[in-house]
Order: C-alpha cells, then structure tokens, then sequence
C-alpha cells in the first residue's frame, strides 16, 4: 500500500447510506421537478394577468360612464330649459338626440316625458328620462319634477 492510496482510503463509503454510483432510475428526475415547477410558475403568471386584464377594463368602463351619465343630464338639462323657458308643452316634444362629441350624445324619446299619473309617474307634473351614451356605455337619468 503506497503513502497515497493509505491516506486517501475510504473505507466507510460501503457502509455508508450514500449510494457511491447512481441508480439508472432515477436519470431524468431533476428535469420533470424542473419542468413541473415551471408549469406551476406560468399558469400563476397567466392567472394574475388574466384578472389585472379585466380589472383594466372595468375601470376604464367605469370612466366612460361617468361620461354618459354627464350626457344623460345634459339632455335632462336641455329638456328642462326648453319647458321653463320657451312654454312648450312636454307632449310636444318628439325624439331629441344631439351628439356633444364625436361618440358623445343624449337621447329623450316621446316615450320619456310623461305628464304626472301616466304609465307610473308620480311627480307633480311630469317625469323625464335622458339617455346618455358614450363609445358602448349608456346611462340613463330619470327627473320627476
């Protein structure tokens, strides 16, 4: 036995619970917890951009409706000067629809003025319903006066 081989024997290497060669089996292992891991990553990436996606669109919705209902009472406003000031009768009054920008308009059918005690109006003289859209939202303001 040379110097080397005494000093660098390893005698409980055998009794140890350290394989010292590696099992065929177990090739390959470290991949799929790699790839596992990964697929758990992406579908937690893809999850959380799914719901930041809508909640994007839920905001910019909720701006463009205050918009719309801001149109909406331009219209109750325009139908409201029209009676006081110019002494028309509210039967009178047929479709008004005015667009106030280039995707921006009210709208108060016939069907929207109602003289008090018709179809459900319980206002002293008359109910007033305004439609106001911008781009695909619409909101609609109704005024018993």
């Amino acid at each position: 036995m040379t110097m080397h081989q005494y000093f660098f024997r390893q005698p409980y290497l055998k009794e140890t619970l350290i394989p010292t060669n590696m099992n065929s089996n177990n090739k390959g292992s470290s991949l799929y917890f790699a790839v596992a891991i990964m697929a758990i990553m992406l579908s937690i990436a893809l999850g959380t951009s799914s719901i930041l996606i809508t909640q994007i669109r839920i905001i910019r919705s909720m701006g463009n409706s205050v918009v719309a209902i801001y149109a909406a009472d331009a219209g109750i406003e325009r139908i409201l000067f029209e009676i006081r000031r110019k002494n028309i009768n509210p039967e009178e009054i047929g479709i008004i629809e005015k667009w106030l920008s280039a995707n921006t308009k009210y709208e108060i059918k016939s069907e929207d003025i109602r003289l008090a005690g018709e179809n459900g109006c319980d206002a002293l003289n008359f109910c007033i319903r305004a439609v106001g859209k911008y781009g695909i939202n619409q909101r609609a303001i109704e005024v018993k006066f």
